[in-house]
């Protein structure tokens, strides 16, 4: 067996596979800010929690398995290549070690902001409905993902193949910051039931105007979506350029959900 590995039977059990986690992921738990969790663990938990050390001293590899539960029994490293490590340890204890696991991986991850439609996949054709040959109503929207502390969101669809340049085709603002999402057919009124506004576009017209292109190669329409720390407090009808220049230096995070069309 190489250095540092665990011998197979630690892979047996579920529990002890929940209560493996990675030297990687141990160390990053000292700087962890749910670090502070630990205060409240049992002594042996708490050990846990300061292994960069011993790892160092037990010859562990970087990336090598690292068992919480064998430091939560208060076993030396060592112990762990043999069954002994677990069986000293209680349904208490091994639980204690699972969630601090969980803590230091979960915490560490931030899921990303996401924009997606049920009416087209990404680079998908927008059907024609949602364009000027058809119904041109706002195709569904749904997103998810936004930061914590987001207070406000913005969409924003354009066209950047254009032939006079970008067309813009969608401004919405001033979106509830837990919202997730826009239905289908968005009447074109300066504000929005759920709350939010929604500007001019560039067929001068409040609210969604569809795909239009000329005929020729398919063009590109962007759905974008911005997360943002606080509202833009303008008023409904503005441009997409006033939108924009509101919300510089607020954007915490951004997704784009993009579709084609032509004629």
């Amino acid at each position: 067996m190489a250095r540092g590995e665990l011998p197979p039977w630690t892979w047996r059990s579920p529990v002890q596979v929940l209560t493996c986690a990675t030297r990687t992921a141990a160390q990053r738990s000292i700087r962890s800010p749910h670090a502070r969790h630990a205060r409240n663990l049992p002594a042996g938990i708490q050990e846990g929690w300061r292994v960069d050390s011993r790892l160092k001293n037990a010859g562990m590899t970087e990336g090598a398995p690292l068992c919480l539960a064998s430091i939560a029994c208060g076993s030396k490293l060592a112990g762990m290549r043999t069954r002994n490590a677990h069986s000293r340890c209680g349904p208490a204890v091994l639980f204690a070690a699972t969630i601090t696991f969980a803590l230091t991986t979960l915490g560490g991850m931030t899921m990303a902001l996401t924009v997606s439609s049920t009416a087209f996949k990404q680079g998908a054709e927008i059907p024609k409905q949602y364009t000027c040959e058809g119904q041109d109503v706002s195709p569904a929207l749904s997103w998810n993902g936004a930061p914590a502390n987001t207070k406000s969101l913005v969409l924003i669809a354009d066209d950047p193949d254009a032939p006079v340049g970008t067309w813009v085709h969608w401004v919405v603002y001033d979106l509830a910051g837990d919202s997730t999402g826009l239905p289908q057919g968005v009447p074109a009124s300066d504000t929005l039931a759920g709350g939010g506004k929604q500007g001019t576009n560039d067929f001068r017209k409040t609210g969604y105007g569809g795909p239009c292109p000329p005929p020729g190669k398919p063009h590109r329409y962007f759905f974008k979506l911005y997360a943002l720390d606080a509202p833009t407090n303008l008023k409904p009808r503005a441009t997409k350029a006033e939108v924009l220049r509101a919300i510089e230096g607020h954007v915490l995070a951004q997704a784009e959900l993009m579709g084609t069309y032509k004629r």
